[in-house]
């Protein structure tokens, strides 16, 4: 199973639960009765209504694919995180400072080895440039990262569009094709608004994450 309780993280159990109509499959998260403290919410949705909402979510997907409207989305999305050219000026700035701070603490070593620095002032100021650099370093994998996101993005959705072809010529959609588009399901618990429940679902597709919906 690739369903997951939204609060606790828990993957849901597969039940069946009796209705007028019946017995129906169900998915429910039993860390809600044996952990209350960490699930405080009772997660549970039937397999027919997800099966209903995941295909409908599939299609929208697809038709956001088609149009070219997904990979804007997801340009846009990292545009609001940091645009490119501002990550690369701040790579550059971030590499300039390390390559300072390795010549100042070689400095600093030869200093106190001539003892022209007591030893005591080179561990302070050691720790202190030690700290920046671990900082900064860990700033740059950050930009790293969504800099080969970038470069991504027309593979990622191009990887997906051919799993979305391939699925769509089937009649009916097994939990073992849906596997190969989806990664993860979370469901959280139903909320009562005004007269209606409501349910959120969301859907982590394999190779671009959540996608929000219109």
């Amino acid at each position: 199973s690739i369903v997951y309780c939204a609060e606790c993280g828990n993957r849901l159990n597969w039940m069946m639960k009796t209705t007028k109509a019946g017995k129906s499959p169900i998915l429910r998260c039993v860390n809600h009765f044996r952990n209350p403290e960490k699930c405080r919410h009772n997660h549970m949705i039937y397999y027919d209504d997800l099966y209903a909402h995941v295909v409908e979510r599939v299609r929208a997907l697809t038709k956001k694919v088609d149009s070219g409207e997904l990979l804007k989305h997801i340009r846009k999305e990292k545009q609001k995180r940091g645009k490119k050219d501002r990550l690369i000026a701040e790579r550059e700035k971030i590499n300039k400072r390390l390559a300072v701070l390795k010549r100042v603490i070689r400095r600093l070593y030869e200093d106190m080895g001539s003892e022209l620095m007591p030893a005591e002032d080179y561990r302070e100021m050691l720790a202190e440039y030690s700290k920046e650099q671990k900082t900064l370093h860990e700033r740059l994998a950050v930009i790293e990262a969504r800099l080969s996101e970038t470069e991504n993005d027309e593979q990622s959705v191009a990887k997906l569009k051919a799993v979305l072809d391939e699925l769509l010529d089937e009649k009916e959609l097994s939990g073992a094709m849906l596997s190969r588009l989806i990664e993860r399901i979370e469901i959280g618990h139903t909320v009562k608004m005004g007269r209606c429940n409501q349910q959120e679902v969301t859907i982590y597709y394999r190779f671009i994450g959540a996608v929000e919906e219109n």
